[in-house]
């Protein structure tokens, strides 16, 4: 019996795994497809660091947010212990404690609007989300997963543990893929170190 159950369930972690893969290949087609269905997800379940230029570009910047209108660099609190180049966003300019769920994160009809989405302003790391790797904890994503694969159940609860484990799968494969092509580069590089002269020289 227990026998049986085991062959089941490793039939099922198969199925699930040869899925994965398949979305993986698929990415283009759901970075093609996808549209922010602006729930306020991703924008309630994950913290938020500082990326790239954005301390650049938020340098003279006033904008509004839930809690009043600030300089957007005053939510960058660097004294704090919890701050870091990759660390959290975002903190109360005046209180310095830190902020979460963002604070601008807005609310109209039903949606969550982001209150700085102009691309301008936009921390990067939001305008990276979904641009790199495949996450099916975002529903937007999780809707052209079901419609491109014919995915069905029977309630939200059975939907979330499928794609919660499907995920854990999707994400080991895109980062074997991306070790993979780090590794295919280090070993160019290897082969022809004179790549790396010619950089230096310029």
């Amino acid at each position: 019996m227990n026998e049986s159950k085991t062959g089941s369930e490793q039939e099922d972690l198969m199925k699930t795994k040869k899925l994965a893969r398949l979305i993986v290949k698929q990415k283009k087609m759901i970075f093609d497809q996808w549209e922010c269905l602006v729930c306020g997800f991703c924008c309630t379940r994950f913290r938020f660091g500082m990326k790239g230029d954005d301390l650049e570009r938020w340098d003279g910047l006033i904008v509004d947010s839930n809690i009043g209108r600030y300089p957007l660099r005053d939510f960058v609190n660097f004294d704090s212990h919890v701050y870091s180049k990759m660390g959290d966003l975002f903190f109360h300019p005046e209180t310095k404690e830190w902020l979460f769920p963002c604070p601008f994160l807005g609310e109209q009809d039903g949606k969550h609007p982001c209150l700085i989405h102009d691309s301008r302003i936009k921390p990067n790391v939001c305008k990276d989300w979904h641009s790199t790797l495949i996450d099916l904890r975002c529903r937007a994503t999780r809707q052209i997963v079901k419609r491109k694969f014919g995915l069905k159940f029977k309630d939200e609860d059975e939907e979330y543990q499928y794609f919660k484990q499907l995920n854990v799968h999707v994400q080991q494969f895109q980062h074997e893929q991306l070790f993979g092509l780090s590794l295919k580069i280090l070993l160019d590089l290897c082969k022809n170190p004179e790549i790396l002269q010619d950089k230096s020289s310029r």
